[in-house]
């Protein structure tokens, strides 16, 4: 048996984000720093629909929502972001003053020709008094 150890590419992108959870979980607002420019996507708008009537009042606690990030240039290689997040349960989405879910696809997604690069995150979320996280 042949073993080789291959290691990981090397990370020469850094990208970090600081952000702030509003009062009722609703929204994330923040600024995302990029060390070179990069293509920025909005992930939500990928969310898939649900695929027939059981999945979506699994997916959705009311009316179908996809969310969406907004952004726009704040420097040079900052952007300033706000994310309203979908009423939607799985990974990503919020029961607002109830819950937030966010496993990524909060934030502008920086892309390196069409694909998410391989990149250093250094991230600070700010999340209102009182709240819990897991």
């Amino acid at each position: 048996m042949l073993l080789a150890l291959i290691p990981p590419p090397a990370a020469a992108l850094e990208i970090a984000i600081e952000a702030t959870v509003s009062e009722d979980l609703r929204s994330i607002s923040g600024t995302l720093w990029l060390d070179e420019p990069l293509e920025l996507a909005d992930p939500l708008a990928l969310l898939p629909p649900a695929p027939d009537d059981r999945s979506t009042f699994r997916t959705w606690p009311g009316r179908p929502e996809r969310g969406a990030i907004t952004w726009e240039a704040a420097g040079e290689g900052a952007w300033s972001f706000t994310t309203t997040l979908p009423r939607r349960y799985g990974a990503l989405g919020v029961l607002p003053r109830r819950g937030l879910w966010a496993n990524g696809a909060w934030y502008p997604q920086p892309l390196v020709g069409g694909e998410v690069p391989v990149a250093d995150w250094v991230v600070s979320v700010a999340l209102p008094e009182g709240s819990a996280t897991l």
